[in-house]
């Protein structure tokens, strides 16, 4: 569903965006069915994205930390006219910014002597709207200009929890059962992630990183080739990720997950579904710019 109403809002026709959809599922279960998970590097990765990863392998925290600080004091502080920086009201961040140094303290995934200097909300992601999120800016006390930036995300219920009906693991919290997913799904989870409450409500904690970054499809959206190249990566990927977490707490097998793929009937189906779906959706999002026009939301 997402690559078809991505294509639509590209205004990418129809027949193409199927034809992807299509190129999506016959790699996602050509990789389940060989039972090994894999990933991409840009040793490894063709086209678009190899261009888009060896781009990003070349950037430092030093080019992060230009991009989101300012000098002030002869120390360093986050940007706020940075577009998805905001200011947080003095009593909040105090109780932030101790929290912080806490965990630096006691918690063994925090980063060894690093004190609190700075802190910011952080708007970023459609996954994120809605959800409370913050970055700190932390100073190593035995290295001097040596600054690194720690991101923590509320964690909230998975939206499709409501309609799973099966029996799901037991989790400390939202923010344990979303580390813990990273951890088994992702070749390489980000470093300092770990889990958190602060005032009462779960959240992620992990470092910001210089190369985590996302293609923009506008720019590519007549290169029929590159596109092809970033859904089949996709598809790769995903199934990979399944792979690694295959067998754990109740989840399917690597040998049913292979059974899974030999299966002939889900593909067309699924893909029924999604083009159906992807009206719906569209209405949704009608719904919802009217509602937000006429003020429903109060913000």
């Amino acid at each position: 569903t997402s690559i078809l109403v991505a294509f639509d809002a590209l205004k990418i026709e129809e027949k193409k965006a199927i034809n992807m959809a299509q190129l999506f599922l016959k790699t996602y279960s050509k990789v389940l069915n060989a039972g090994k998970a894999n990933y991409i590097e840009p040793n490894t990765a063709k086209g678009i994205v190899y261009t888009f990863l060896a781009a990003t392998a070349k950037r430092k925290k030093k080019d992060l930390l230009q991009k989101r600080t300012v000098k002030k004091n002869r120390t360093l502080a986050l940007l706020l006219d940075d577009p998805k920086f905001f200011e947080i009201d003095n009593f909040l961040k105090r109780a932030l910014c101790l929290h912080i140094t806490n965990w630096i303290m006691y918690n063994n995934d925090g980063p060894y002597n690093y004190e609190v200097v700075d802190a910011v909300f952080r708007l970023a992601g459609t996954g994120s709207v809605g959800l409370k999120r913050y970055v700190f800016l932390l100073k190593s006390l035995k290295e001097n200009d040596k600054y690194i930036l720690v991101e923590m995300k509320q964690c909230v219920a998975s939206s499709l929890q409501p309609y799973v009906k099966i029996k799901q693991p037991k989790w400390k919290s939202e923010a344990d059962r979303v580390v813990s997913i990273k951890t088994r799904i992702q070749n390489r989870p980000p470093a300092l992630l770990s889990s958190t409450i602060f005032n009462d409500e779960p959240y992620l904690i992990q470092e910001m990183e210089p190369n985590k970054d996302k293609i923009n499809f506008k720019l590519i959206k007549n290169r029929y080739r590159d596109i092809y190249q970033v859904i089949d990566d996709m598809a790769m990927l995903t199934a990979s990720s399944q792979l690694r977490s295959s067998g754990r707490q109740g989840s399917a097998t690597t040998d049913e997950l292979i059974a899974f793929s030999e299966k002939d009937n889900w593909q067309q189906e699924l893909l029924n579904y999604a083009i159906k779906y992807k009206k719906q959706v569209k209405k949704d999002y009608a719904a919802f710019c009217s509602d937000y026009k006429n003020g429903v939301f109060k913000l």
